[in-house]
């Protein structure tokens, strides 16, 4: 039975005669009319039906539509990350590099050698957030590292945006003293003679030095020679006539206390860089008006002392920011505004944006944290790397075995060719400004020849320069019977060869400032190349076995080659030209021998001369 309730309502019965349906009330109701009503019931289910599972189609799992490139997620070129050697860039590391990682589970800092180190050209946009402290440029599916009431988080830069959110900025290393110090007085002495202190006298036999301080503020004075009687050291103290100057000297100085802070004090520990840090304010800083204050600021002229502090301060649990300062009447200088014990800050007034990006993008894969210290303008923070572990996570989980086998991990590697590396820079400088300026010979073939030496894996049993030969299709089993195939160099080298090294952009610049190089005219040739790159490595601060061996390269190898290469030319040129006046002697020889013979006068055809017999003879 149906029933329709309602004004006018029917109450139909099931039973059916002649094709109608008898109705207890009133009217009757056609068998076409009763199924069009049921049509229209089912319809109406089949609707909802779709809108339910419409509402449900976001978690269900179907086959992507996709064909494209999915880029590791990184940081703009400018940005630097910290590594056991200091802060570096992008062309200053490669596979191997100990960087410092931030572990999630303790709040601390350990040092962990990169994998792998991602450098790929990027055009697009990139996102850009920047406070007082902290200044990030990345690519849109990088992530963001955050606490957030106790828990740290990860979230796209794109979708970043969380109030009362925290950033980390440090952490702490934990490591035993430097044992360079008897004491804390000493390290302090130490921070006076670097910020205050000038050397007027280093004794030859032992090194010991004689330091001299100059002031006019009391309470310096009244410091450092409490500090001074504290560690038993002699002074003398006198007064200038006519500045009012404070002089104070101090003779017999161990060597360890030098003019500059040196590498070794990047071993100091987190007490001891609090120490320093102390010290520093009361020197060459500015103390807070109240000293329970946890804020300082320090100031230097020297850039390995700034990066150096903010080396320090990220590894110790202190917040920090660097900038450089310009004032009328004193030298440049950086200012370090340092926040004690602070390891993180909120984002409430950080703006994000976006900024139009093309160049170069980089990352390392740095396990088992993943995690990295950047730099960015002098801002430091603590964020997340390469999305390799996602991939990895990804890839292990059996249940995306469909997913997984219709995607193709594709790594790009740097030119390994000799000829379509040279090909690289001729076409970037016929489409440049430097087009028609004279290029010499072989200088664009030994750049070429450094920075693919710069890109290739240490060969086993044979050396890179015959490994160069081979990638460039020659044959030289005659000259290296060691030389081994191209198959076997690929396959030793293993499948990241390539993926670190230098860049060509970092090429070209070279190539520029070869170009530049004379003022005089605007050439390049490969004696000024040569000198540009040593320059260059040095200006890199790259880590110290690296850039002997950069050096290396070309002070063994291509230097010497080219030496060779060049008197080789020098004497075919010497003997191409020998042989047109070698023709020349030879003719007029037969017509000296002619004459004489003939015993007649001869007339020179080009001084028009004569000689007789016993001339010729």
């Amino acid at each position: 039975m149906i029933v329709k309730r309602g004004k006018n309502a029917y109450q139909y019965q099931s039973s059916r005669v002649n094709g109608e349906v008898k109705t207890v009330s009133q009217g009757t109701v056609s068998t076409q009319e009763l199924q069009e009503h049921e049509q229209q019931q089912e319809e109406t289910q089949r609707q909802r039906r779709r809108e339910e599972l419409q509402q449900l189609q976001p978690s269900v799992n179907q086959a992507l539509p996709f064909s494209g490139i999915i880029g590791a997620h990184c940081f703009s070129d400018d940005t630097e990350l910290l590594t056991k050697d200091g802060w570096r860039g992008i062309d200053a590391v490669a596979v191997g590099t100990e960087f410092a990682t931030f572990n999630r589970e303790t709040g601390g800092m350990e040092y962990h050698p990169a994998s792998e180190i991602y450098v790929y050209p990027y055009d697009g946009d990139m996102y850009h957030m920047v406070s007082s402290c902290a200044d990030h440029l990345v690519t849109p599916n990088h992530k963001m590292l955050y606490e957030s009431y106790g828990t740290w988080k990860e979230v796209l830069a794109e979708d970043f945006y969380v109030k009362g959110a925290k950033i980390p900025v440090s952490g702490v290393l934990e490591r035993t003293d430097l044992d360079l110090y008897e004491n804390d007085d000493e390290l302090r002495l130490h921070v006076w003679c670097v910020t205050e202190g000038h050397v007027t006298y280093i004794r030859a036999r032992d090194g010991y030095m004689t330091y001299r301080f100059r002031f006019k503020k009391s309470r310096k004075i009244e410091r450092l020679t409490a500090l001074l009687n504290r560690l038993g050291y002699e002074s003398h103290t006198g007064v200038e006539t006519g500045t009012g100057v404070t002089w104070i000297t101090v003779s017999k100085m161990p060597p360890k206390f030098t003019k500059v802070l040196m590498e070794e004090h990047r071993r100091l520990s987190p007490r001891q860089t609090g120490v320093l840090i102390e010290e520093w304010s009361h020197t060459d800083g500015r103390l807070p008006v109240y000293p329970a204050e946890a804020h300082r600021q320090l100031f230097t002229s020297v850039k390995f002392h700034a990066d150096l502090l903010q080396e320090l301060c990220a590894l110790s649990g202190h917040k920090s920011t660097c900038a450089p300062q310009h004032k009328d009447g004193y030298e440049p200088c950086y200012e370090l505004s340092i926040r004690l014990n602070v390891s993180c800050v909120g984002t409430y007034a950080m703006n994000k944006g976006t900024v139009d990006y093309n160049g170069r993008v980089w990352c390392p894969n740095v396990a088992p944290h993943h995690t990295v210290v950047a730099r960015r303008n002098g801002k430091v923070y603590i964020s997340p790397q390469s999305n390799e572990r996602e991939w990895n996570e990804f890839r292990n989980n059996r249940t995306n075995e469909a997913f997984i086998d219709r995607i193709y991990l594709v790594r790009v590697p740097y030119c390994l060719r000799m000829d379509e590396e040279v090909h690289i820079y001729e076409k970037l400088l016929r489409e440049s400004d430097l087009h028609s300026a004279p290029c010499a010979n072989e200088t664009l073939r030994i750049l070429a020849t450094w920075v693919l030496a710069t890109r290739y894996v240490e060969p086993q049993n044979s050396n890179i320069w015959s490994k160069m030969k081979v990638y460039n299709g020659e044959i030289i089993k005659d000259t290296d019977p060691q030389a081994k195939s191209y198959i076997e160099y690929r396959t030793t080298a293993g499948i990241l060869e390539g993926m670190a090294g230098m860049s060509t952009r970092f090429a070209f610049k070279i190539l520029s400032r070869t170009f530049a190089a004379d003022p005089e005219e605007i050439a390049a040739n490969p004696v000024h190349l040569m000198s540009v790159l040593m320059t260059a490595i040095d200006q890199e601060n790259l880590p110290q076995d690296i850039s002997d061996k950069y050096k290396n390269y070309i002070r063994e190898k291509i230097q010497g080659e080219y030496v060779k290469k060049l008197e080789k030319q020098l004497q075919q040129a010497y003997l191409e030209s020998y042989g047109d006046y070698g023709q020349n002697m030879f003719e007029r020889y037969f017509m000296y021998a002619d004459a004489w013979i003939q015993d007649s006068d001869f007339r020179d055809p080009d001084t028009q001369m004569m000689w007789d017999r016993d001339q010729l003879n």
